[in-house]
């Protein structure tokens, strides 16, 4: 018997990131109302040209891509030393991701 320790692809769509935002949605819109926050702290587009020129939305980049949006995730709902990261944080680890 095996057992599956994360949840599918498909079964990971529905998750809500955010009131605005879903798992599977291209740009996760985060609800950060706080004033002085810009805006780049307040999304995480998935949807960024590589430099081979394929976009990491591509089909063949789906595992690297949910591997990323798991690491990301983890940090706010199940953080290392259980201090969650704030929507801002996780967009400023996103974008050090990218880099």
């Amino acid at each position: 018997m095996t057992m599956e320790l994360q949840p599918s692809i498909t079964s990971r769509n529905a998750i809500k990131v955010s009131r605005r935002s879903v798992w599977s949605d291209t740009v996760w819109q985060f609800d950060t109302m706080r004033p002085g926050v810009p805006a780049s702290a307040r999304k995480i587009d998935w949807r960024f040209q590589l430099p081979d020129g394929s976009w990491f939305t591509d089909p063949h980049w789906t595992e690297l891509r949910e591997a990323a949006k798991l690491y990301l995730w983890s940090l706010k709902s199940d953080p290392p030393g259980r201090v969650r990261c704030r929507d801002g944080t996780l967009a400023a680890r996103f974008r050090q991701l990218r880099i």
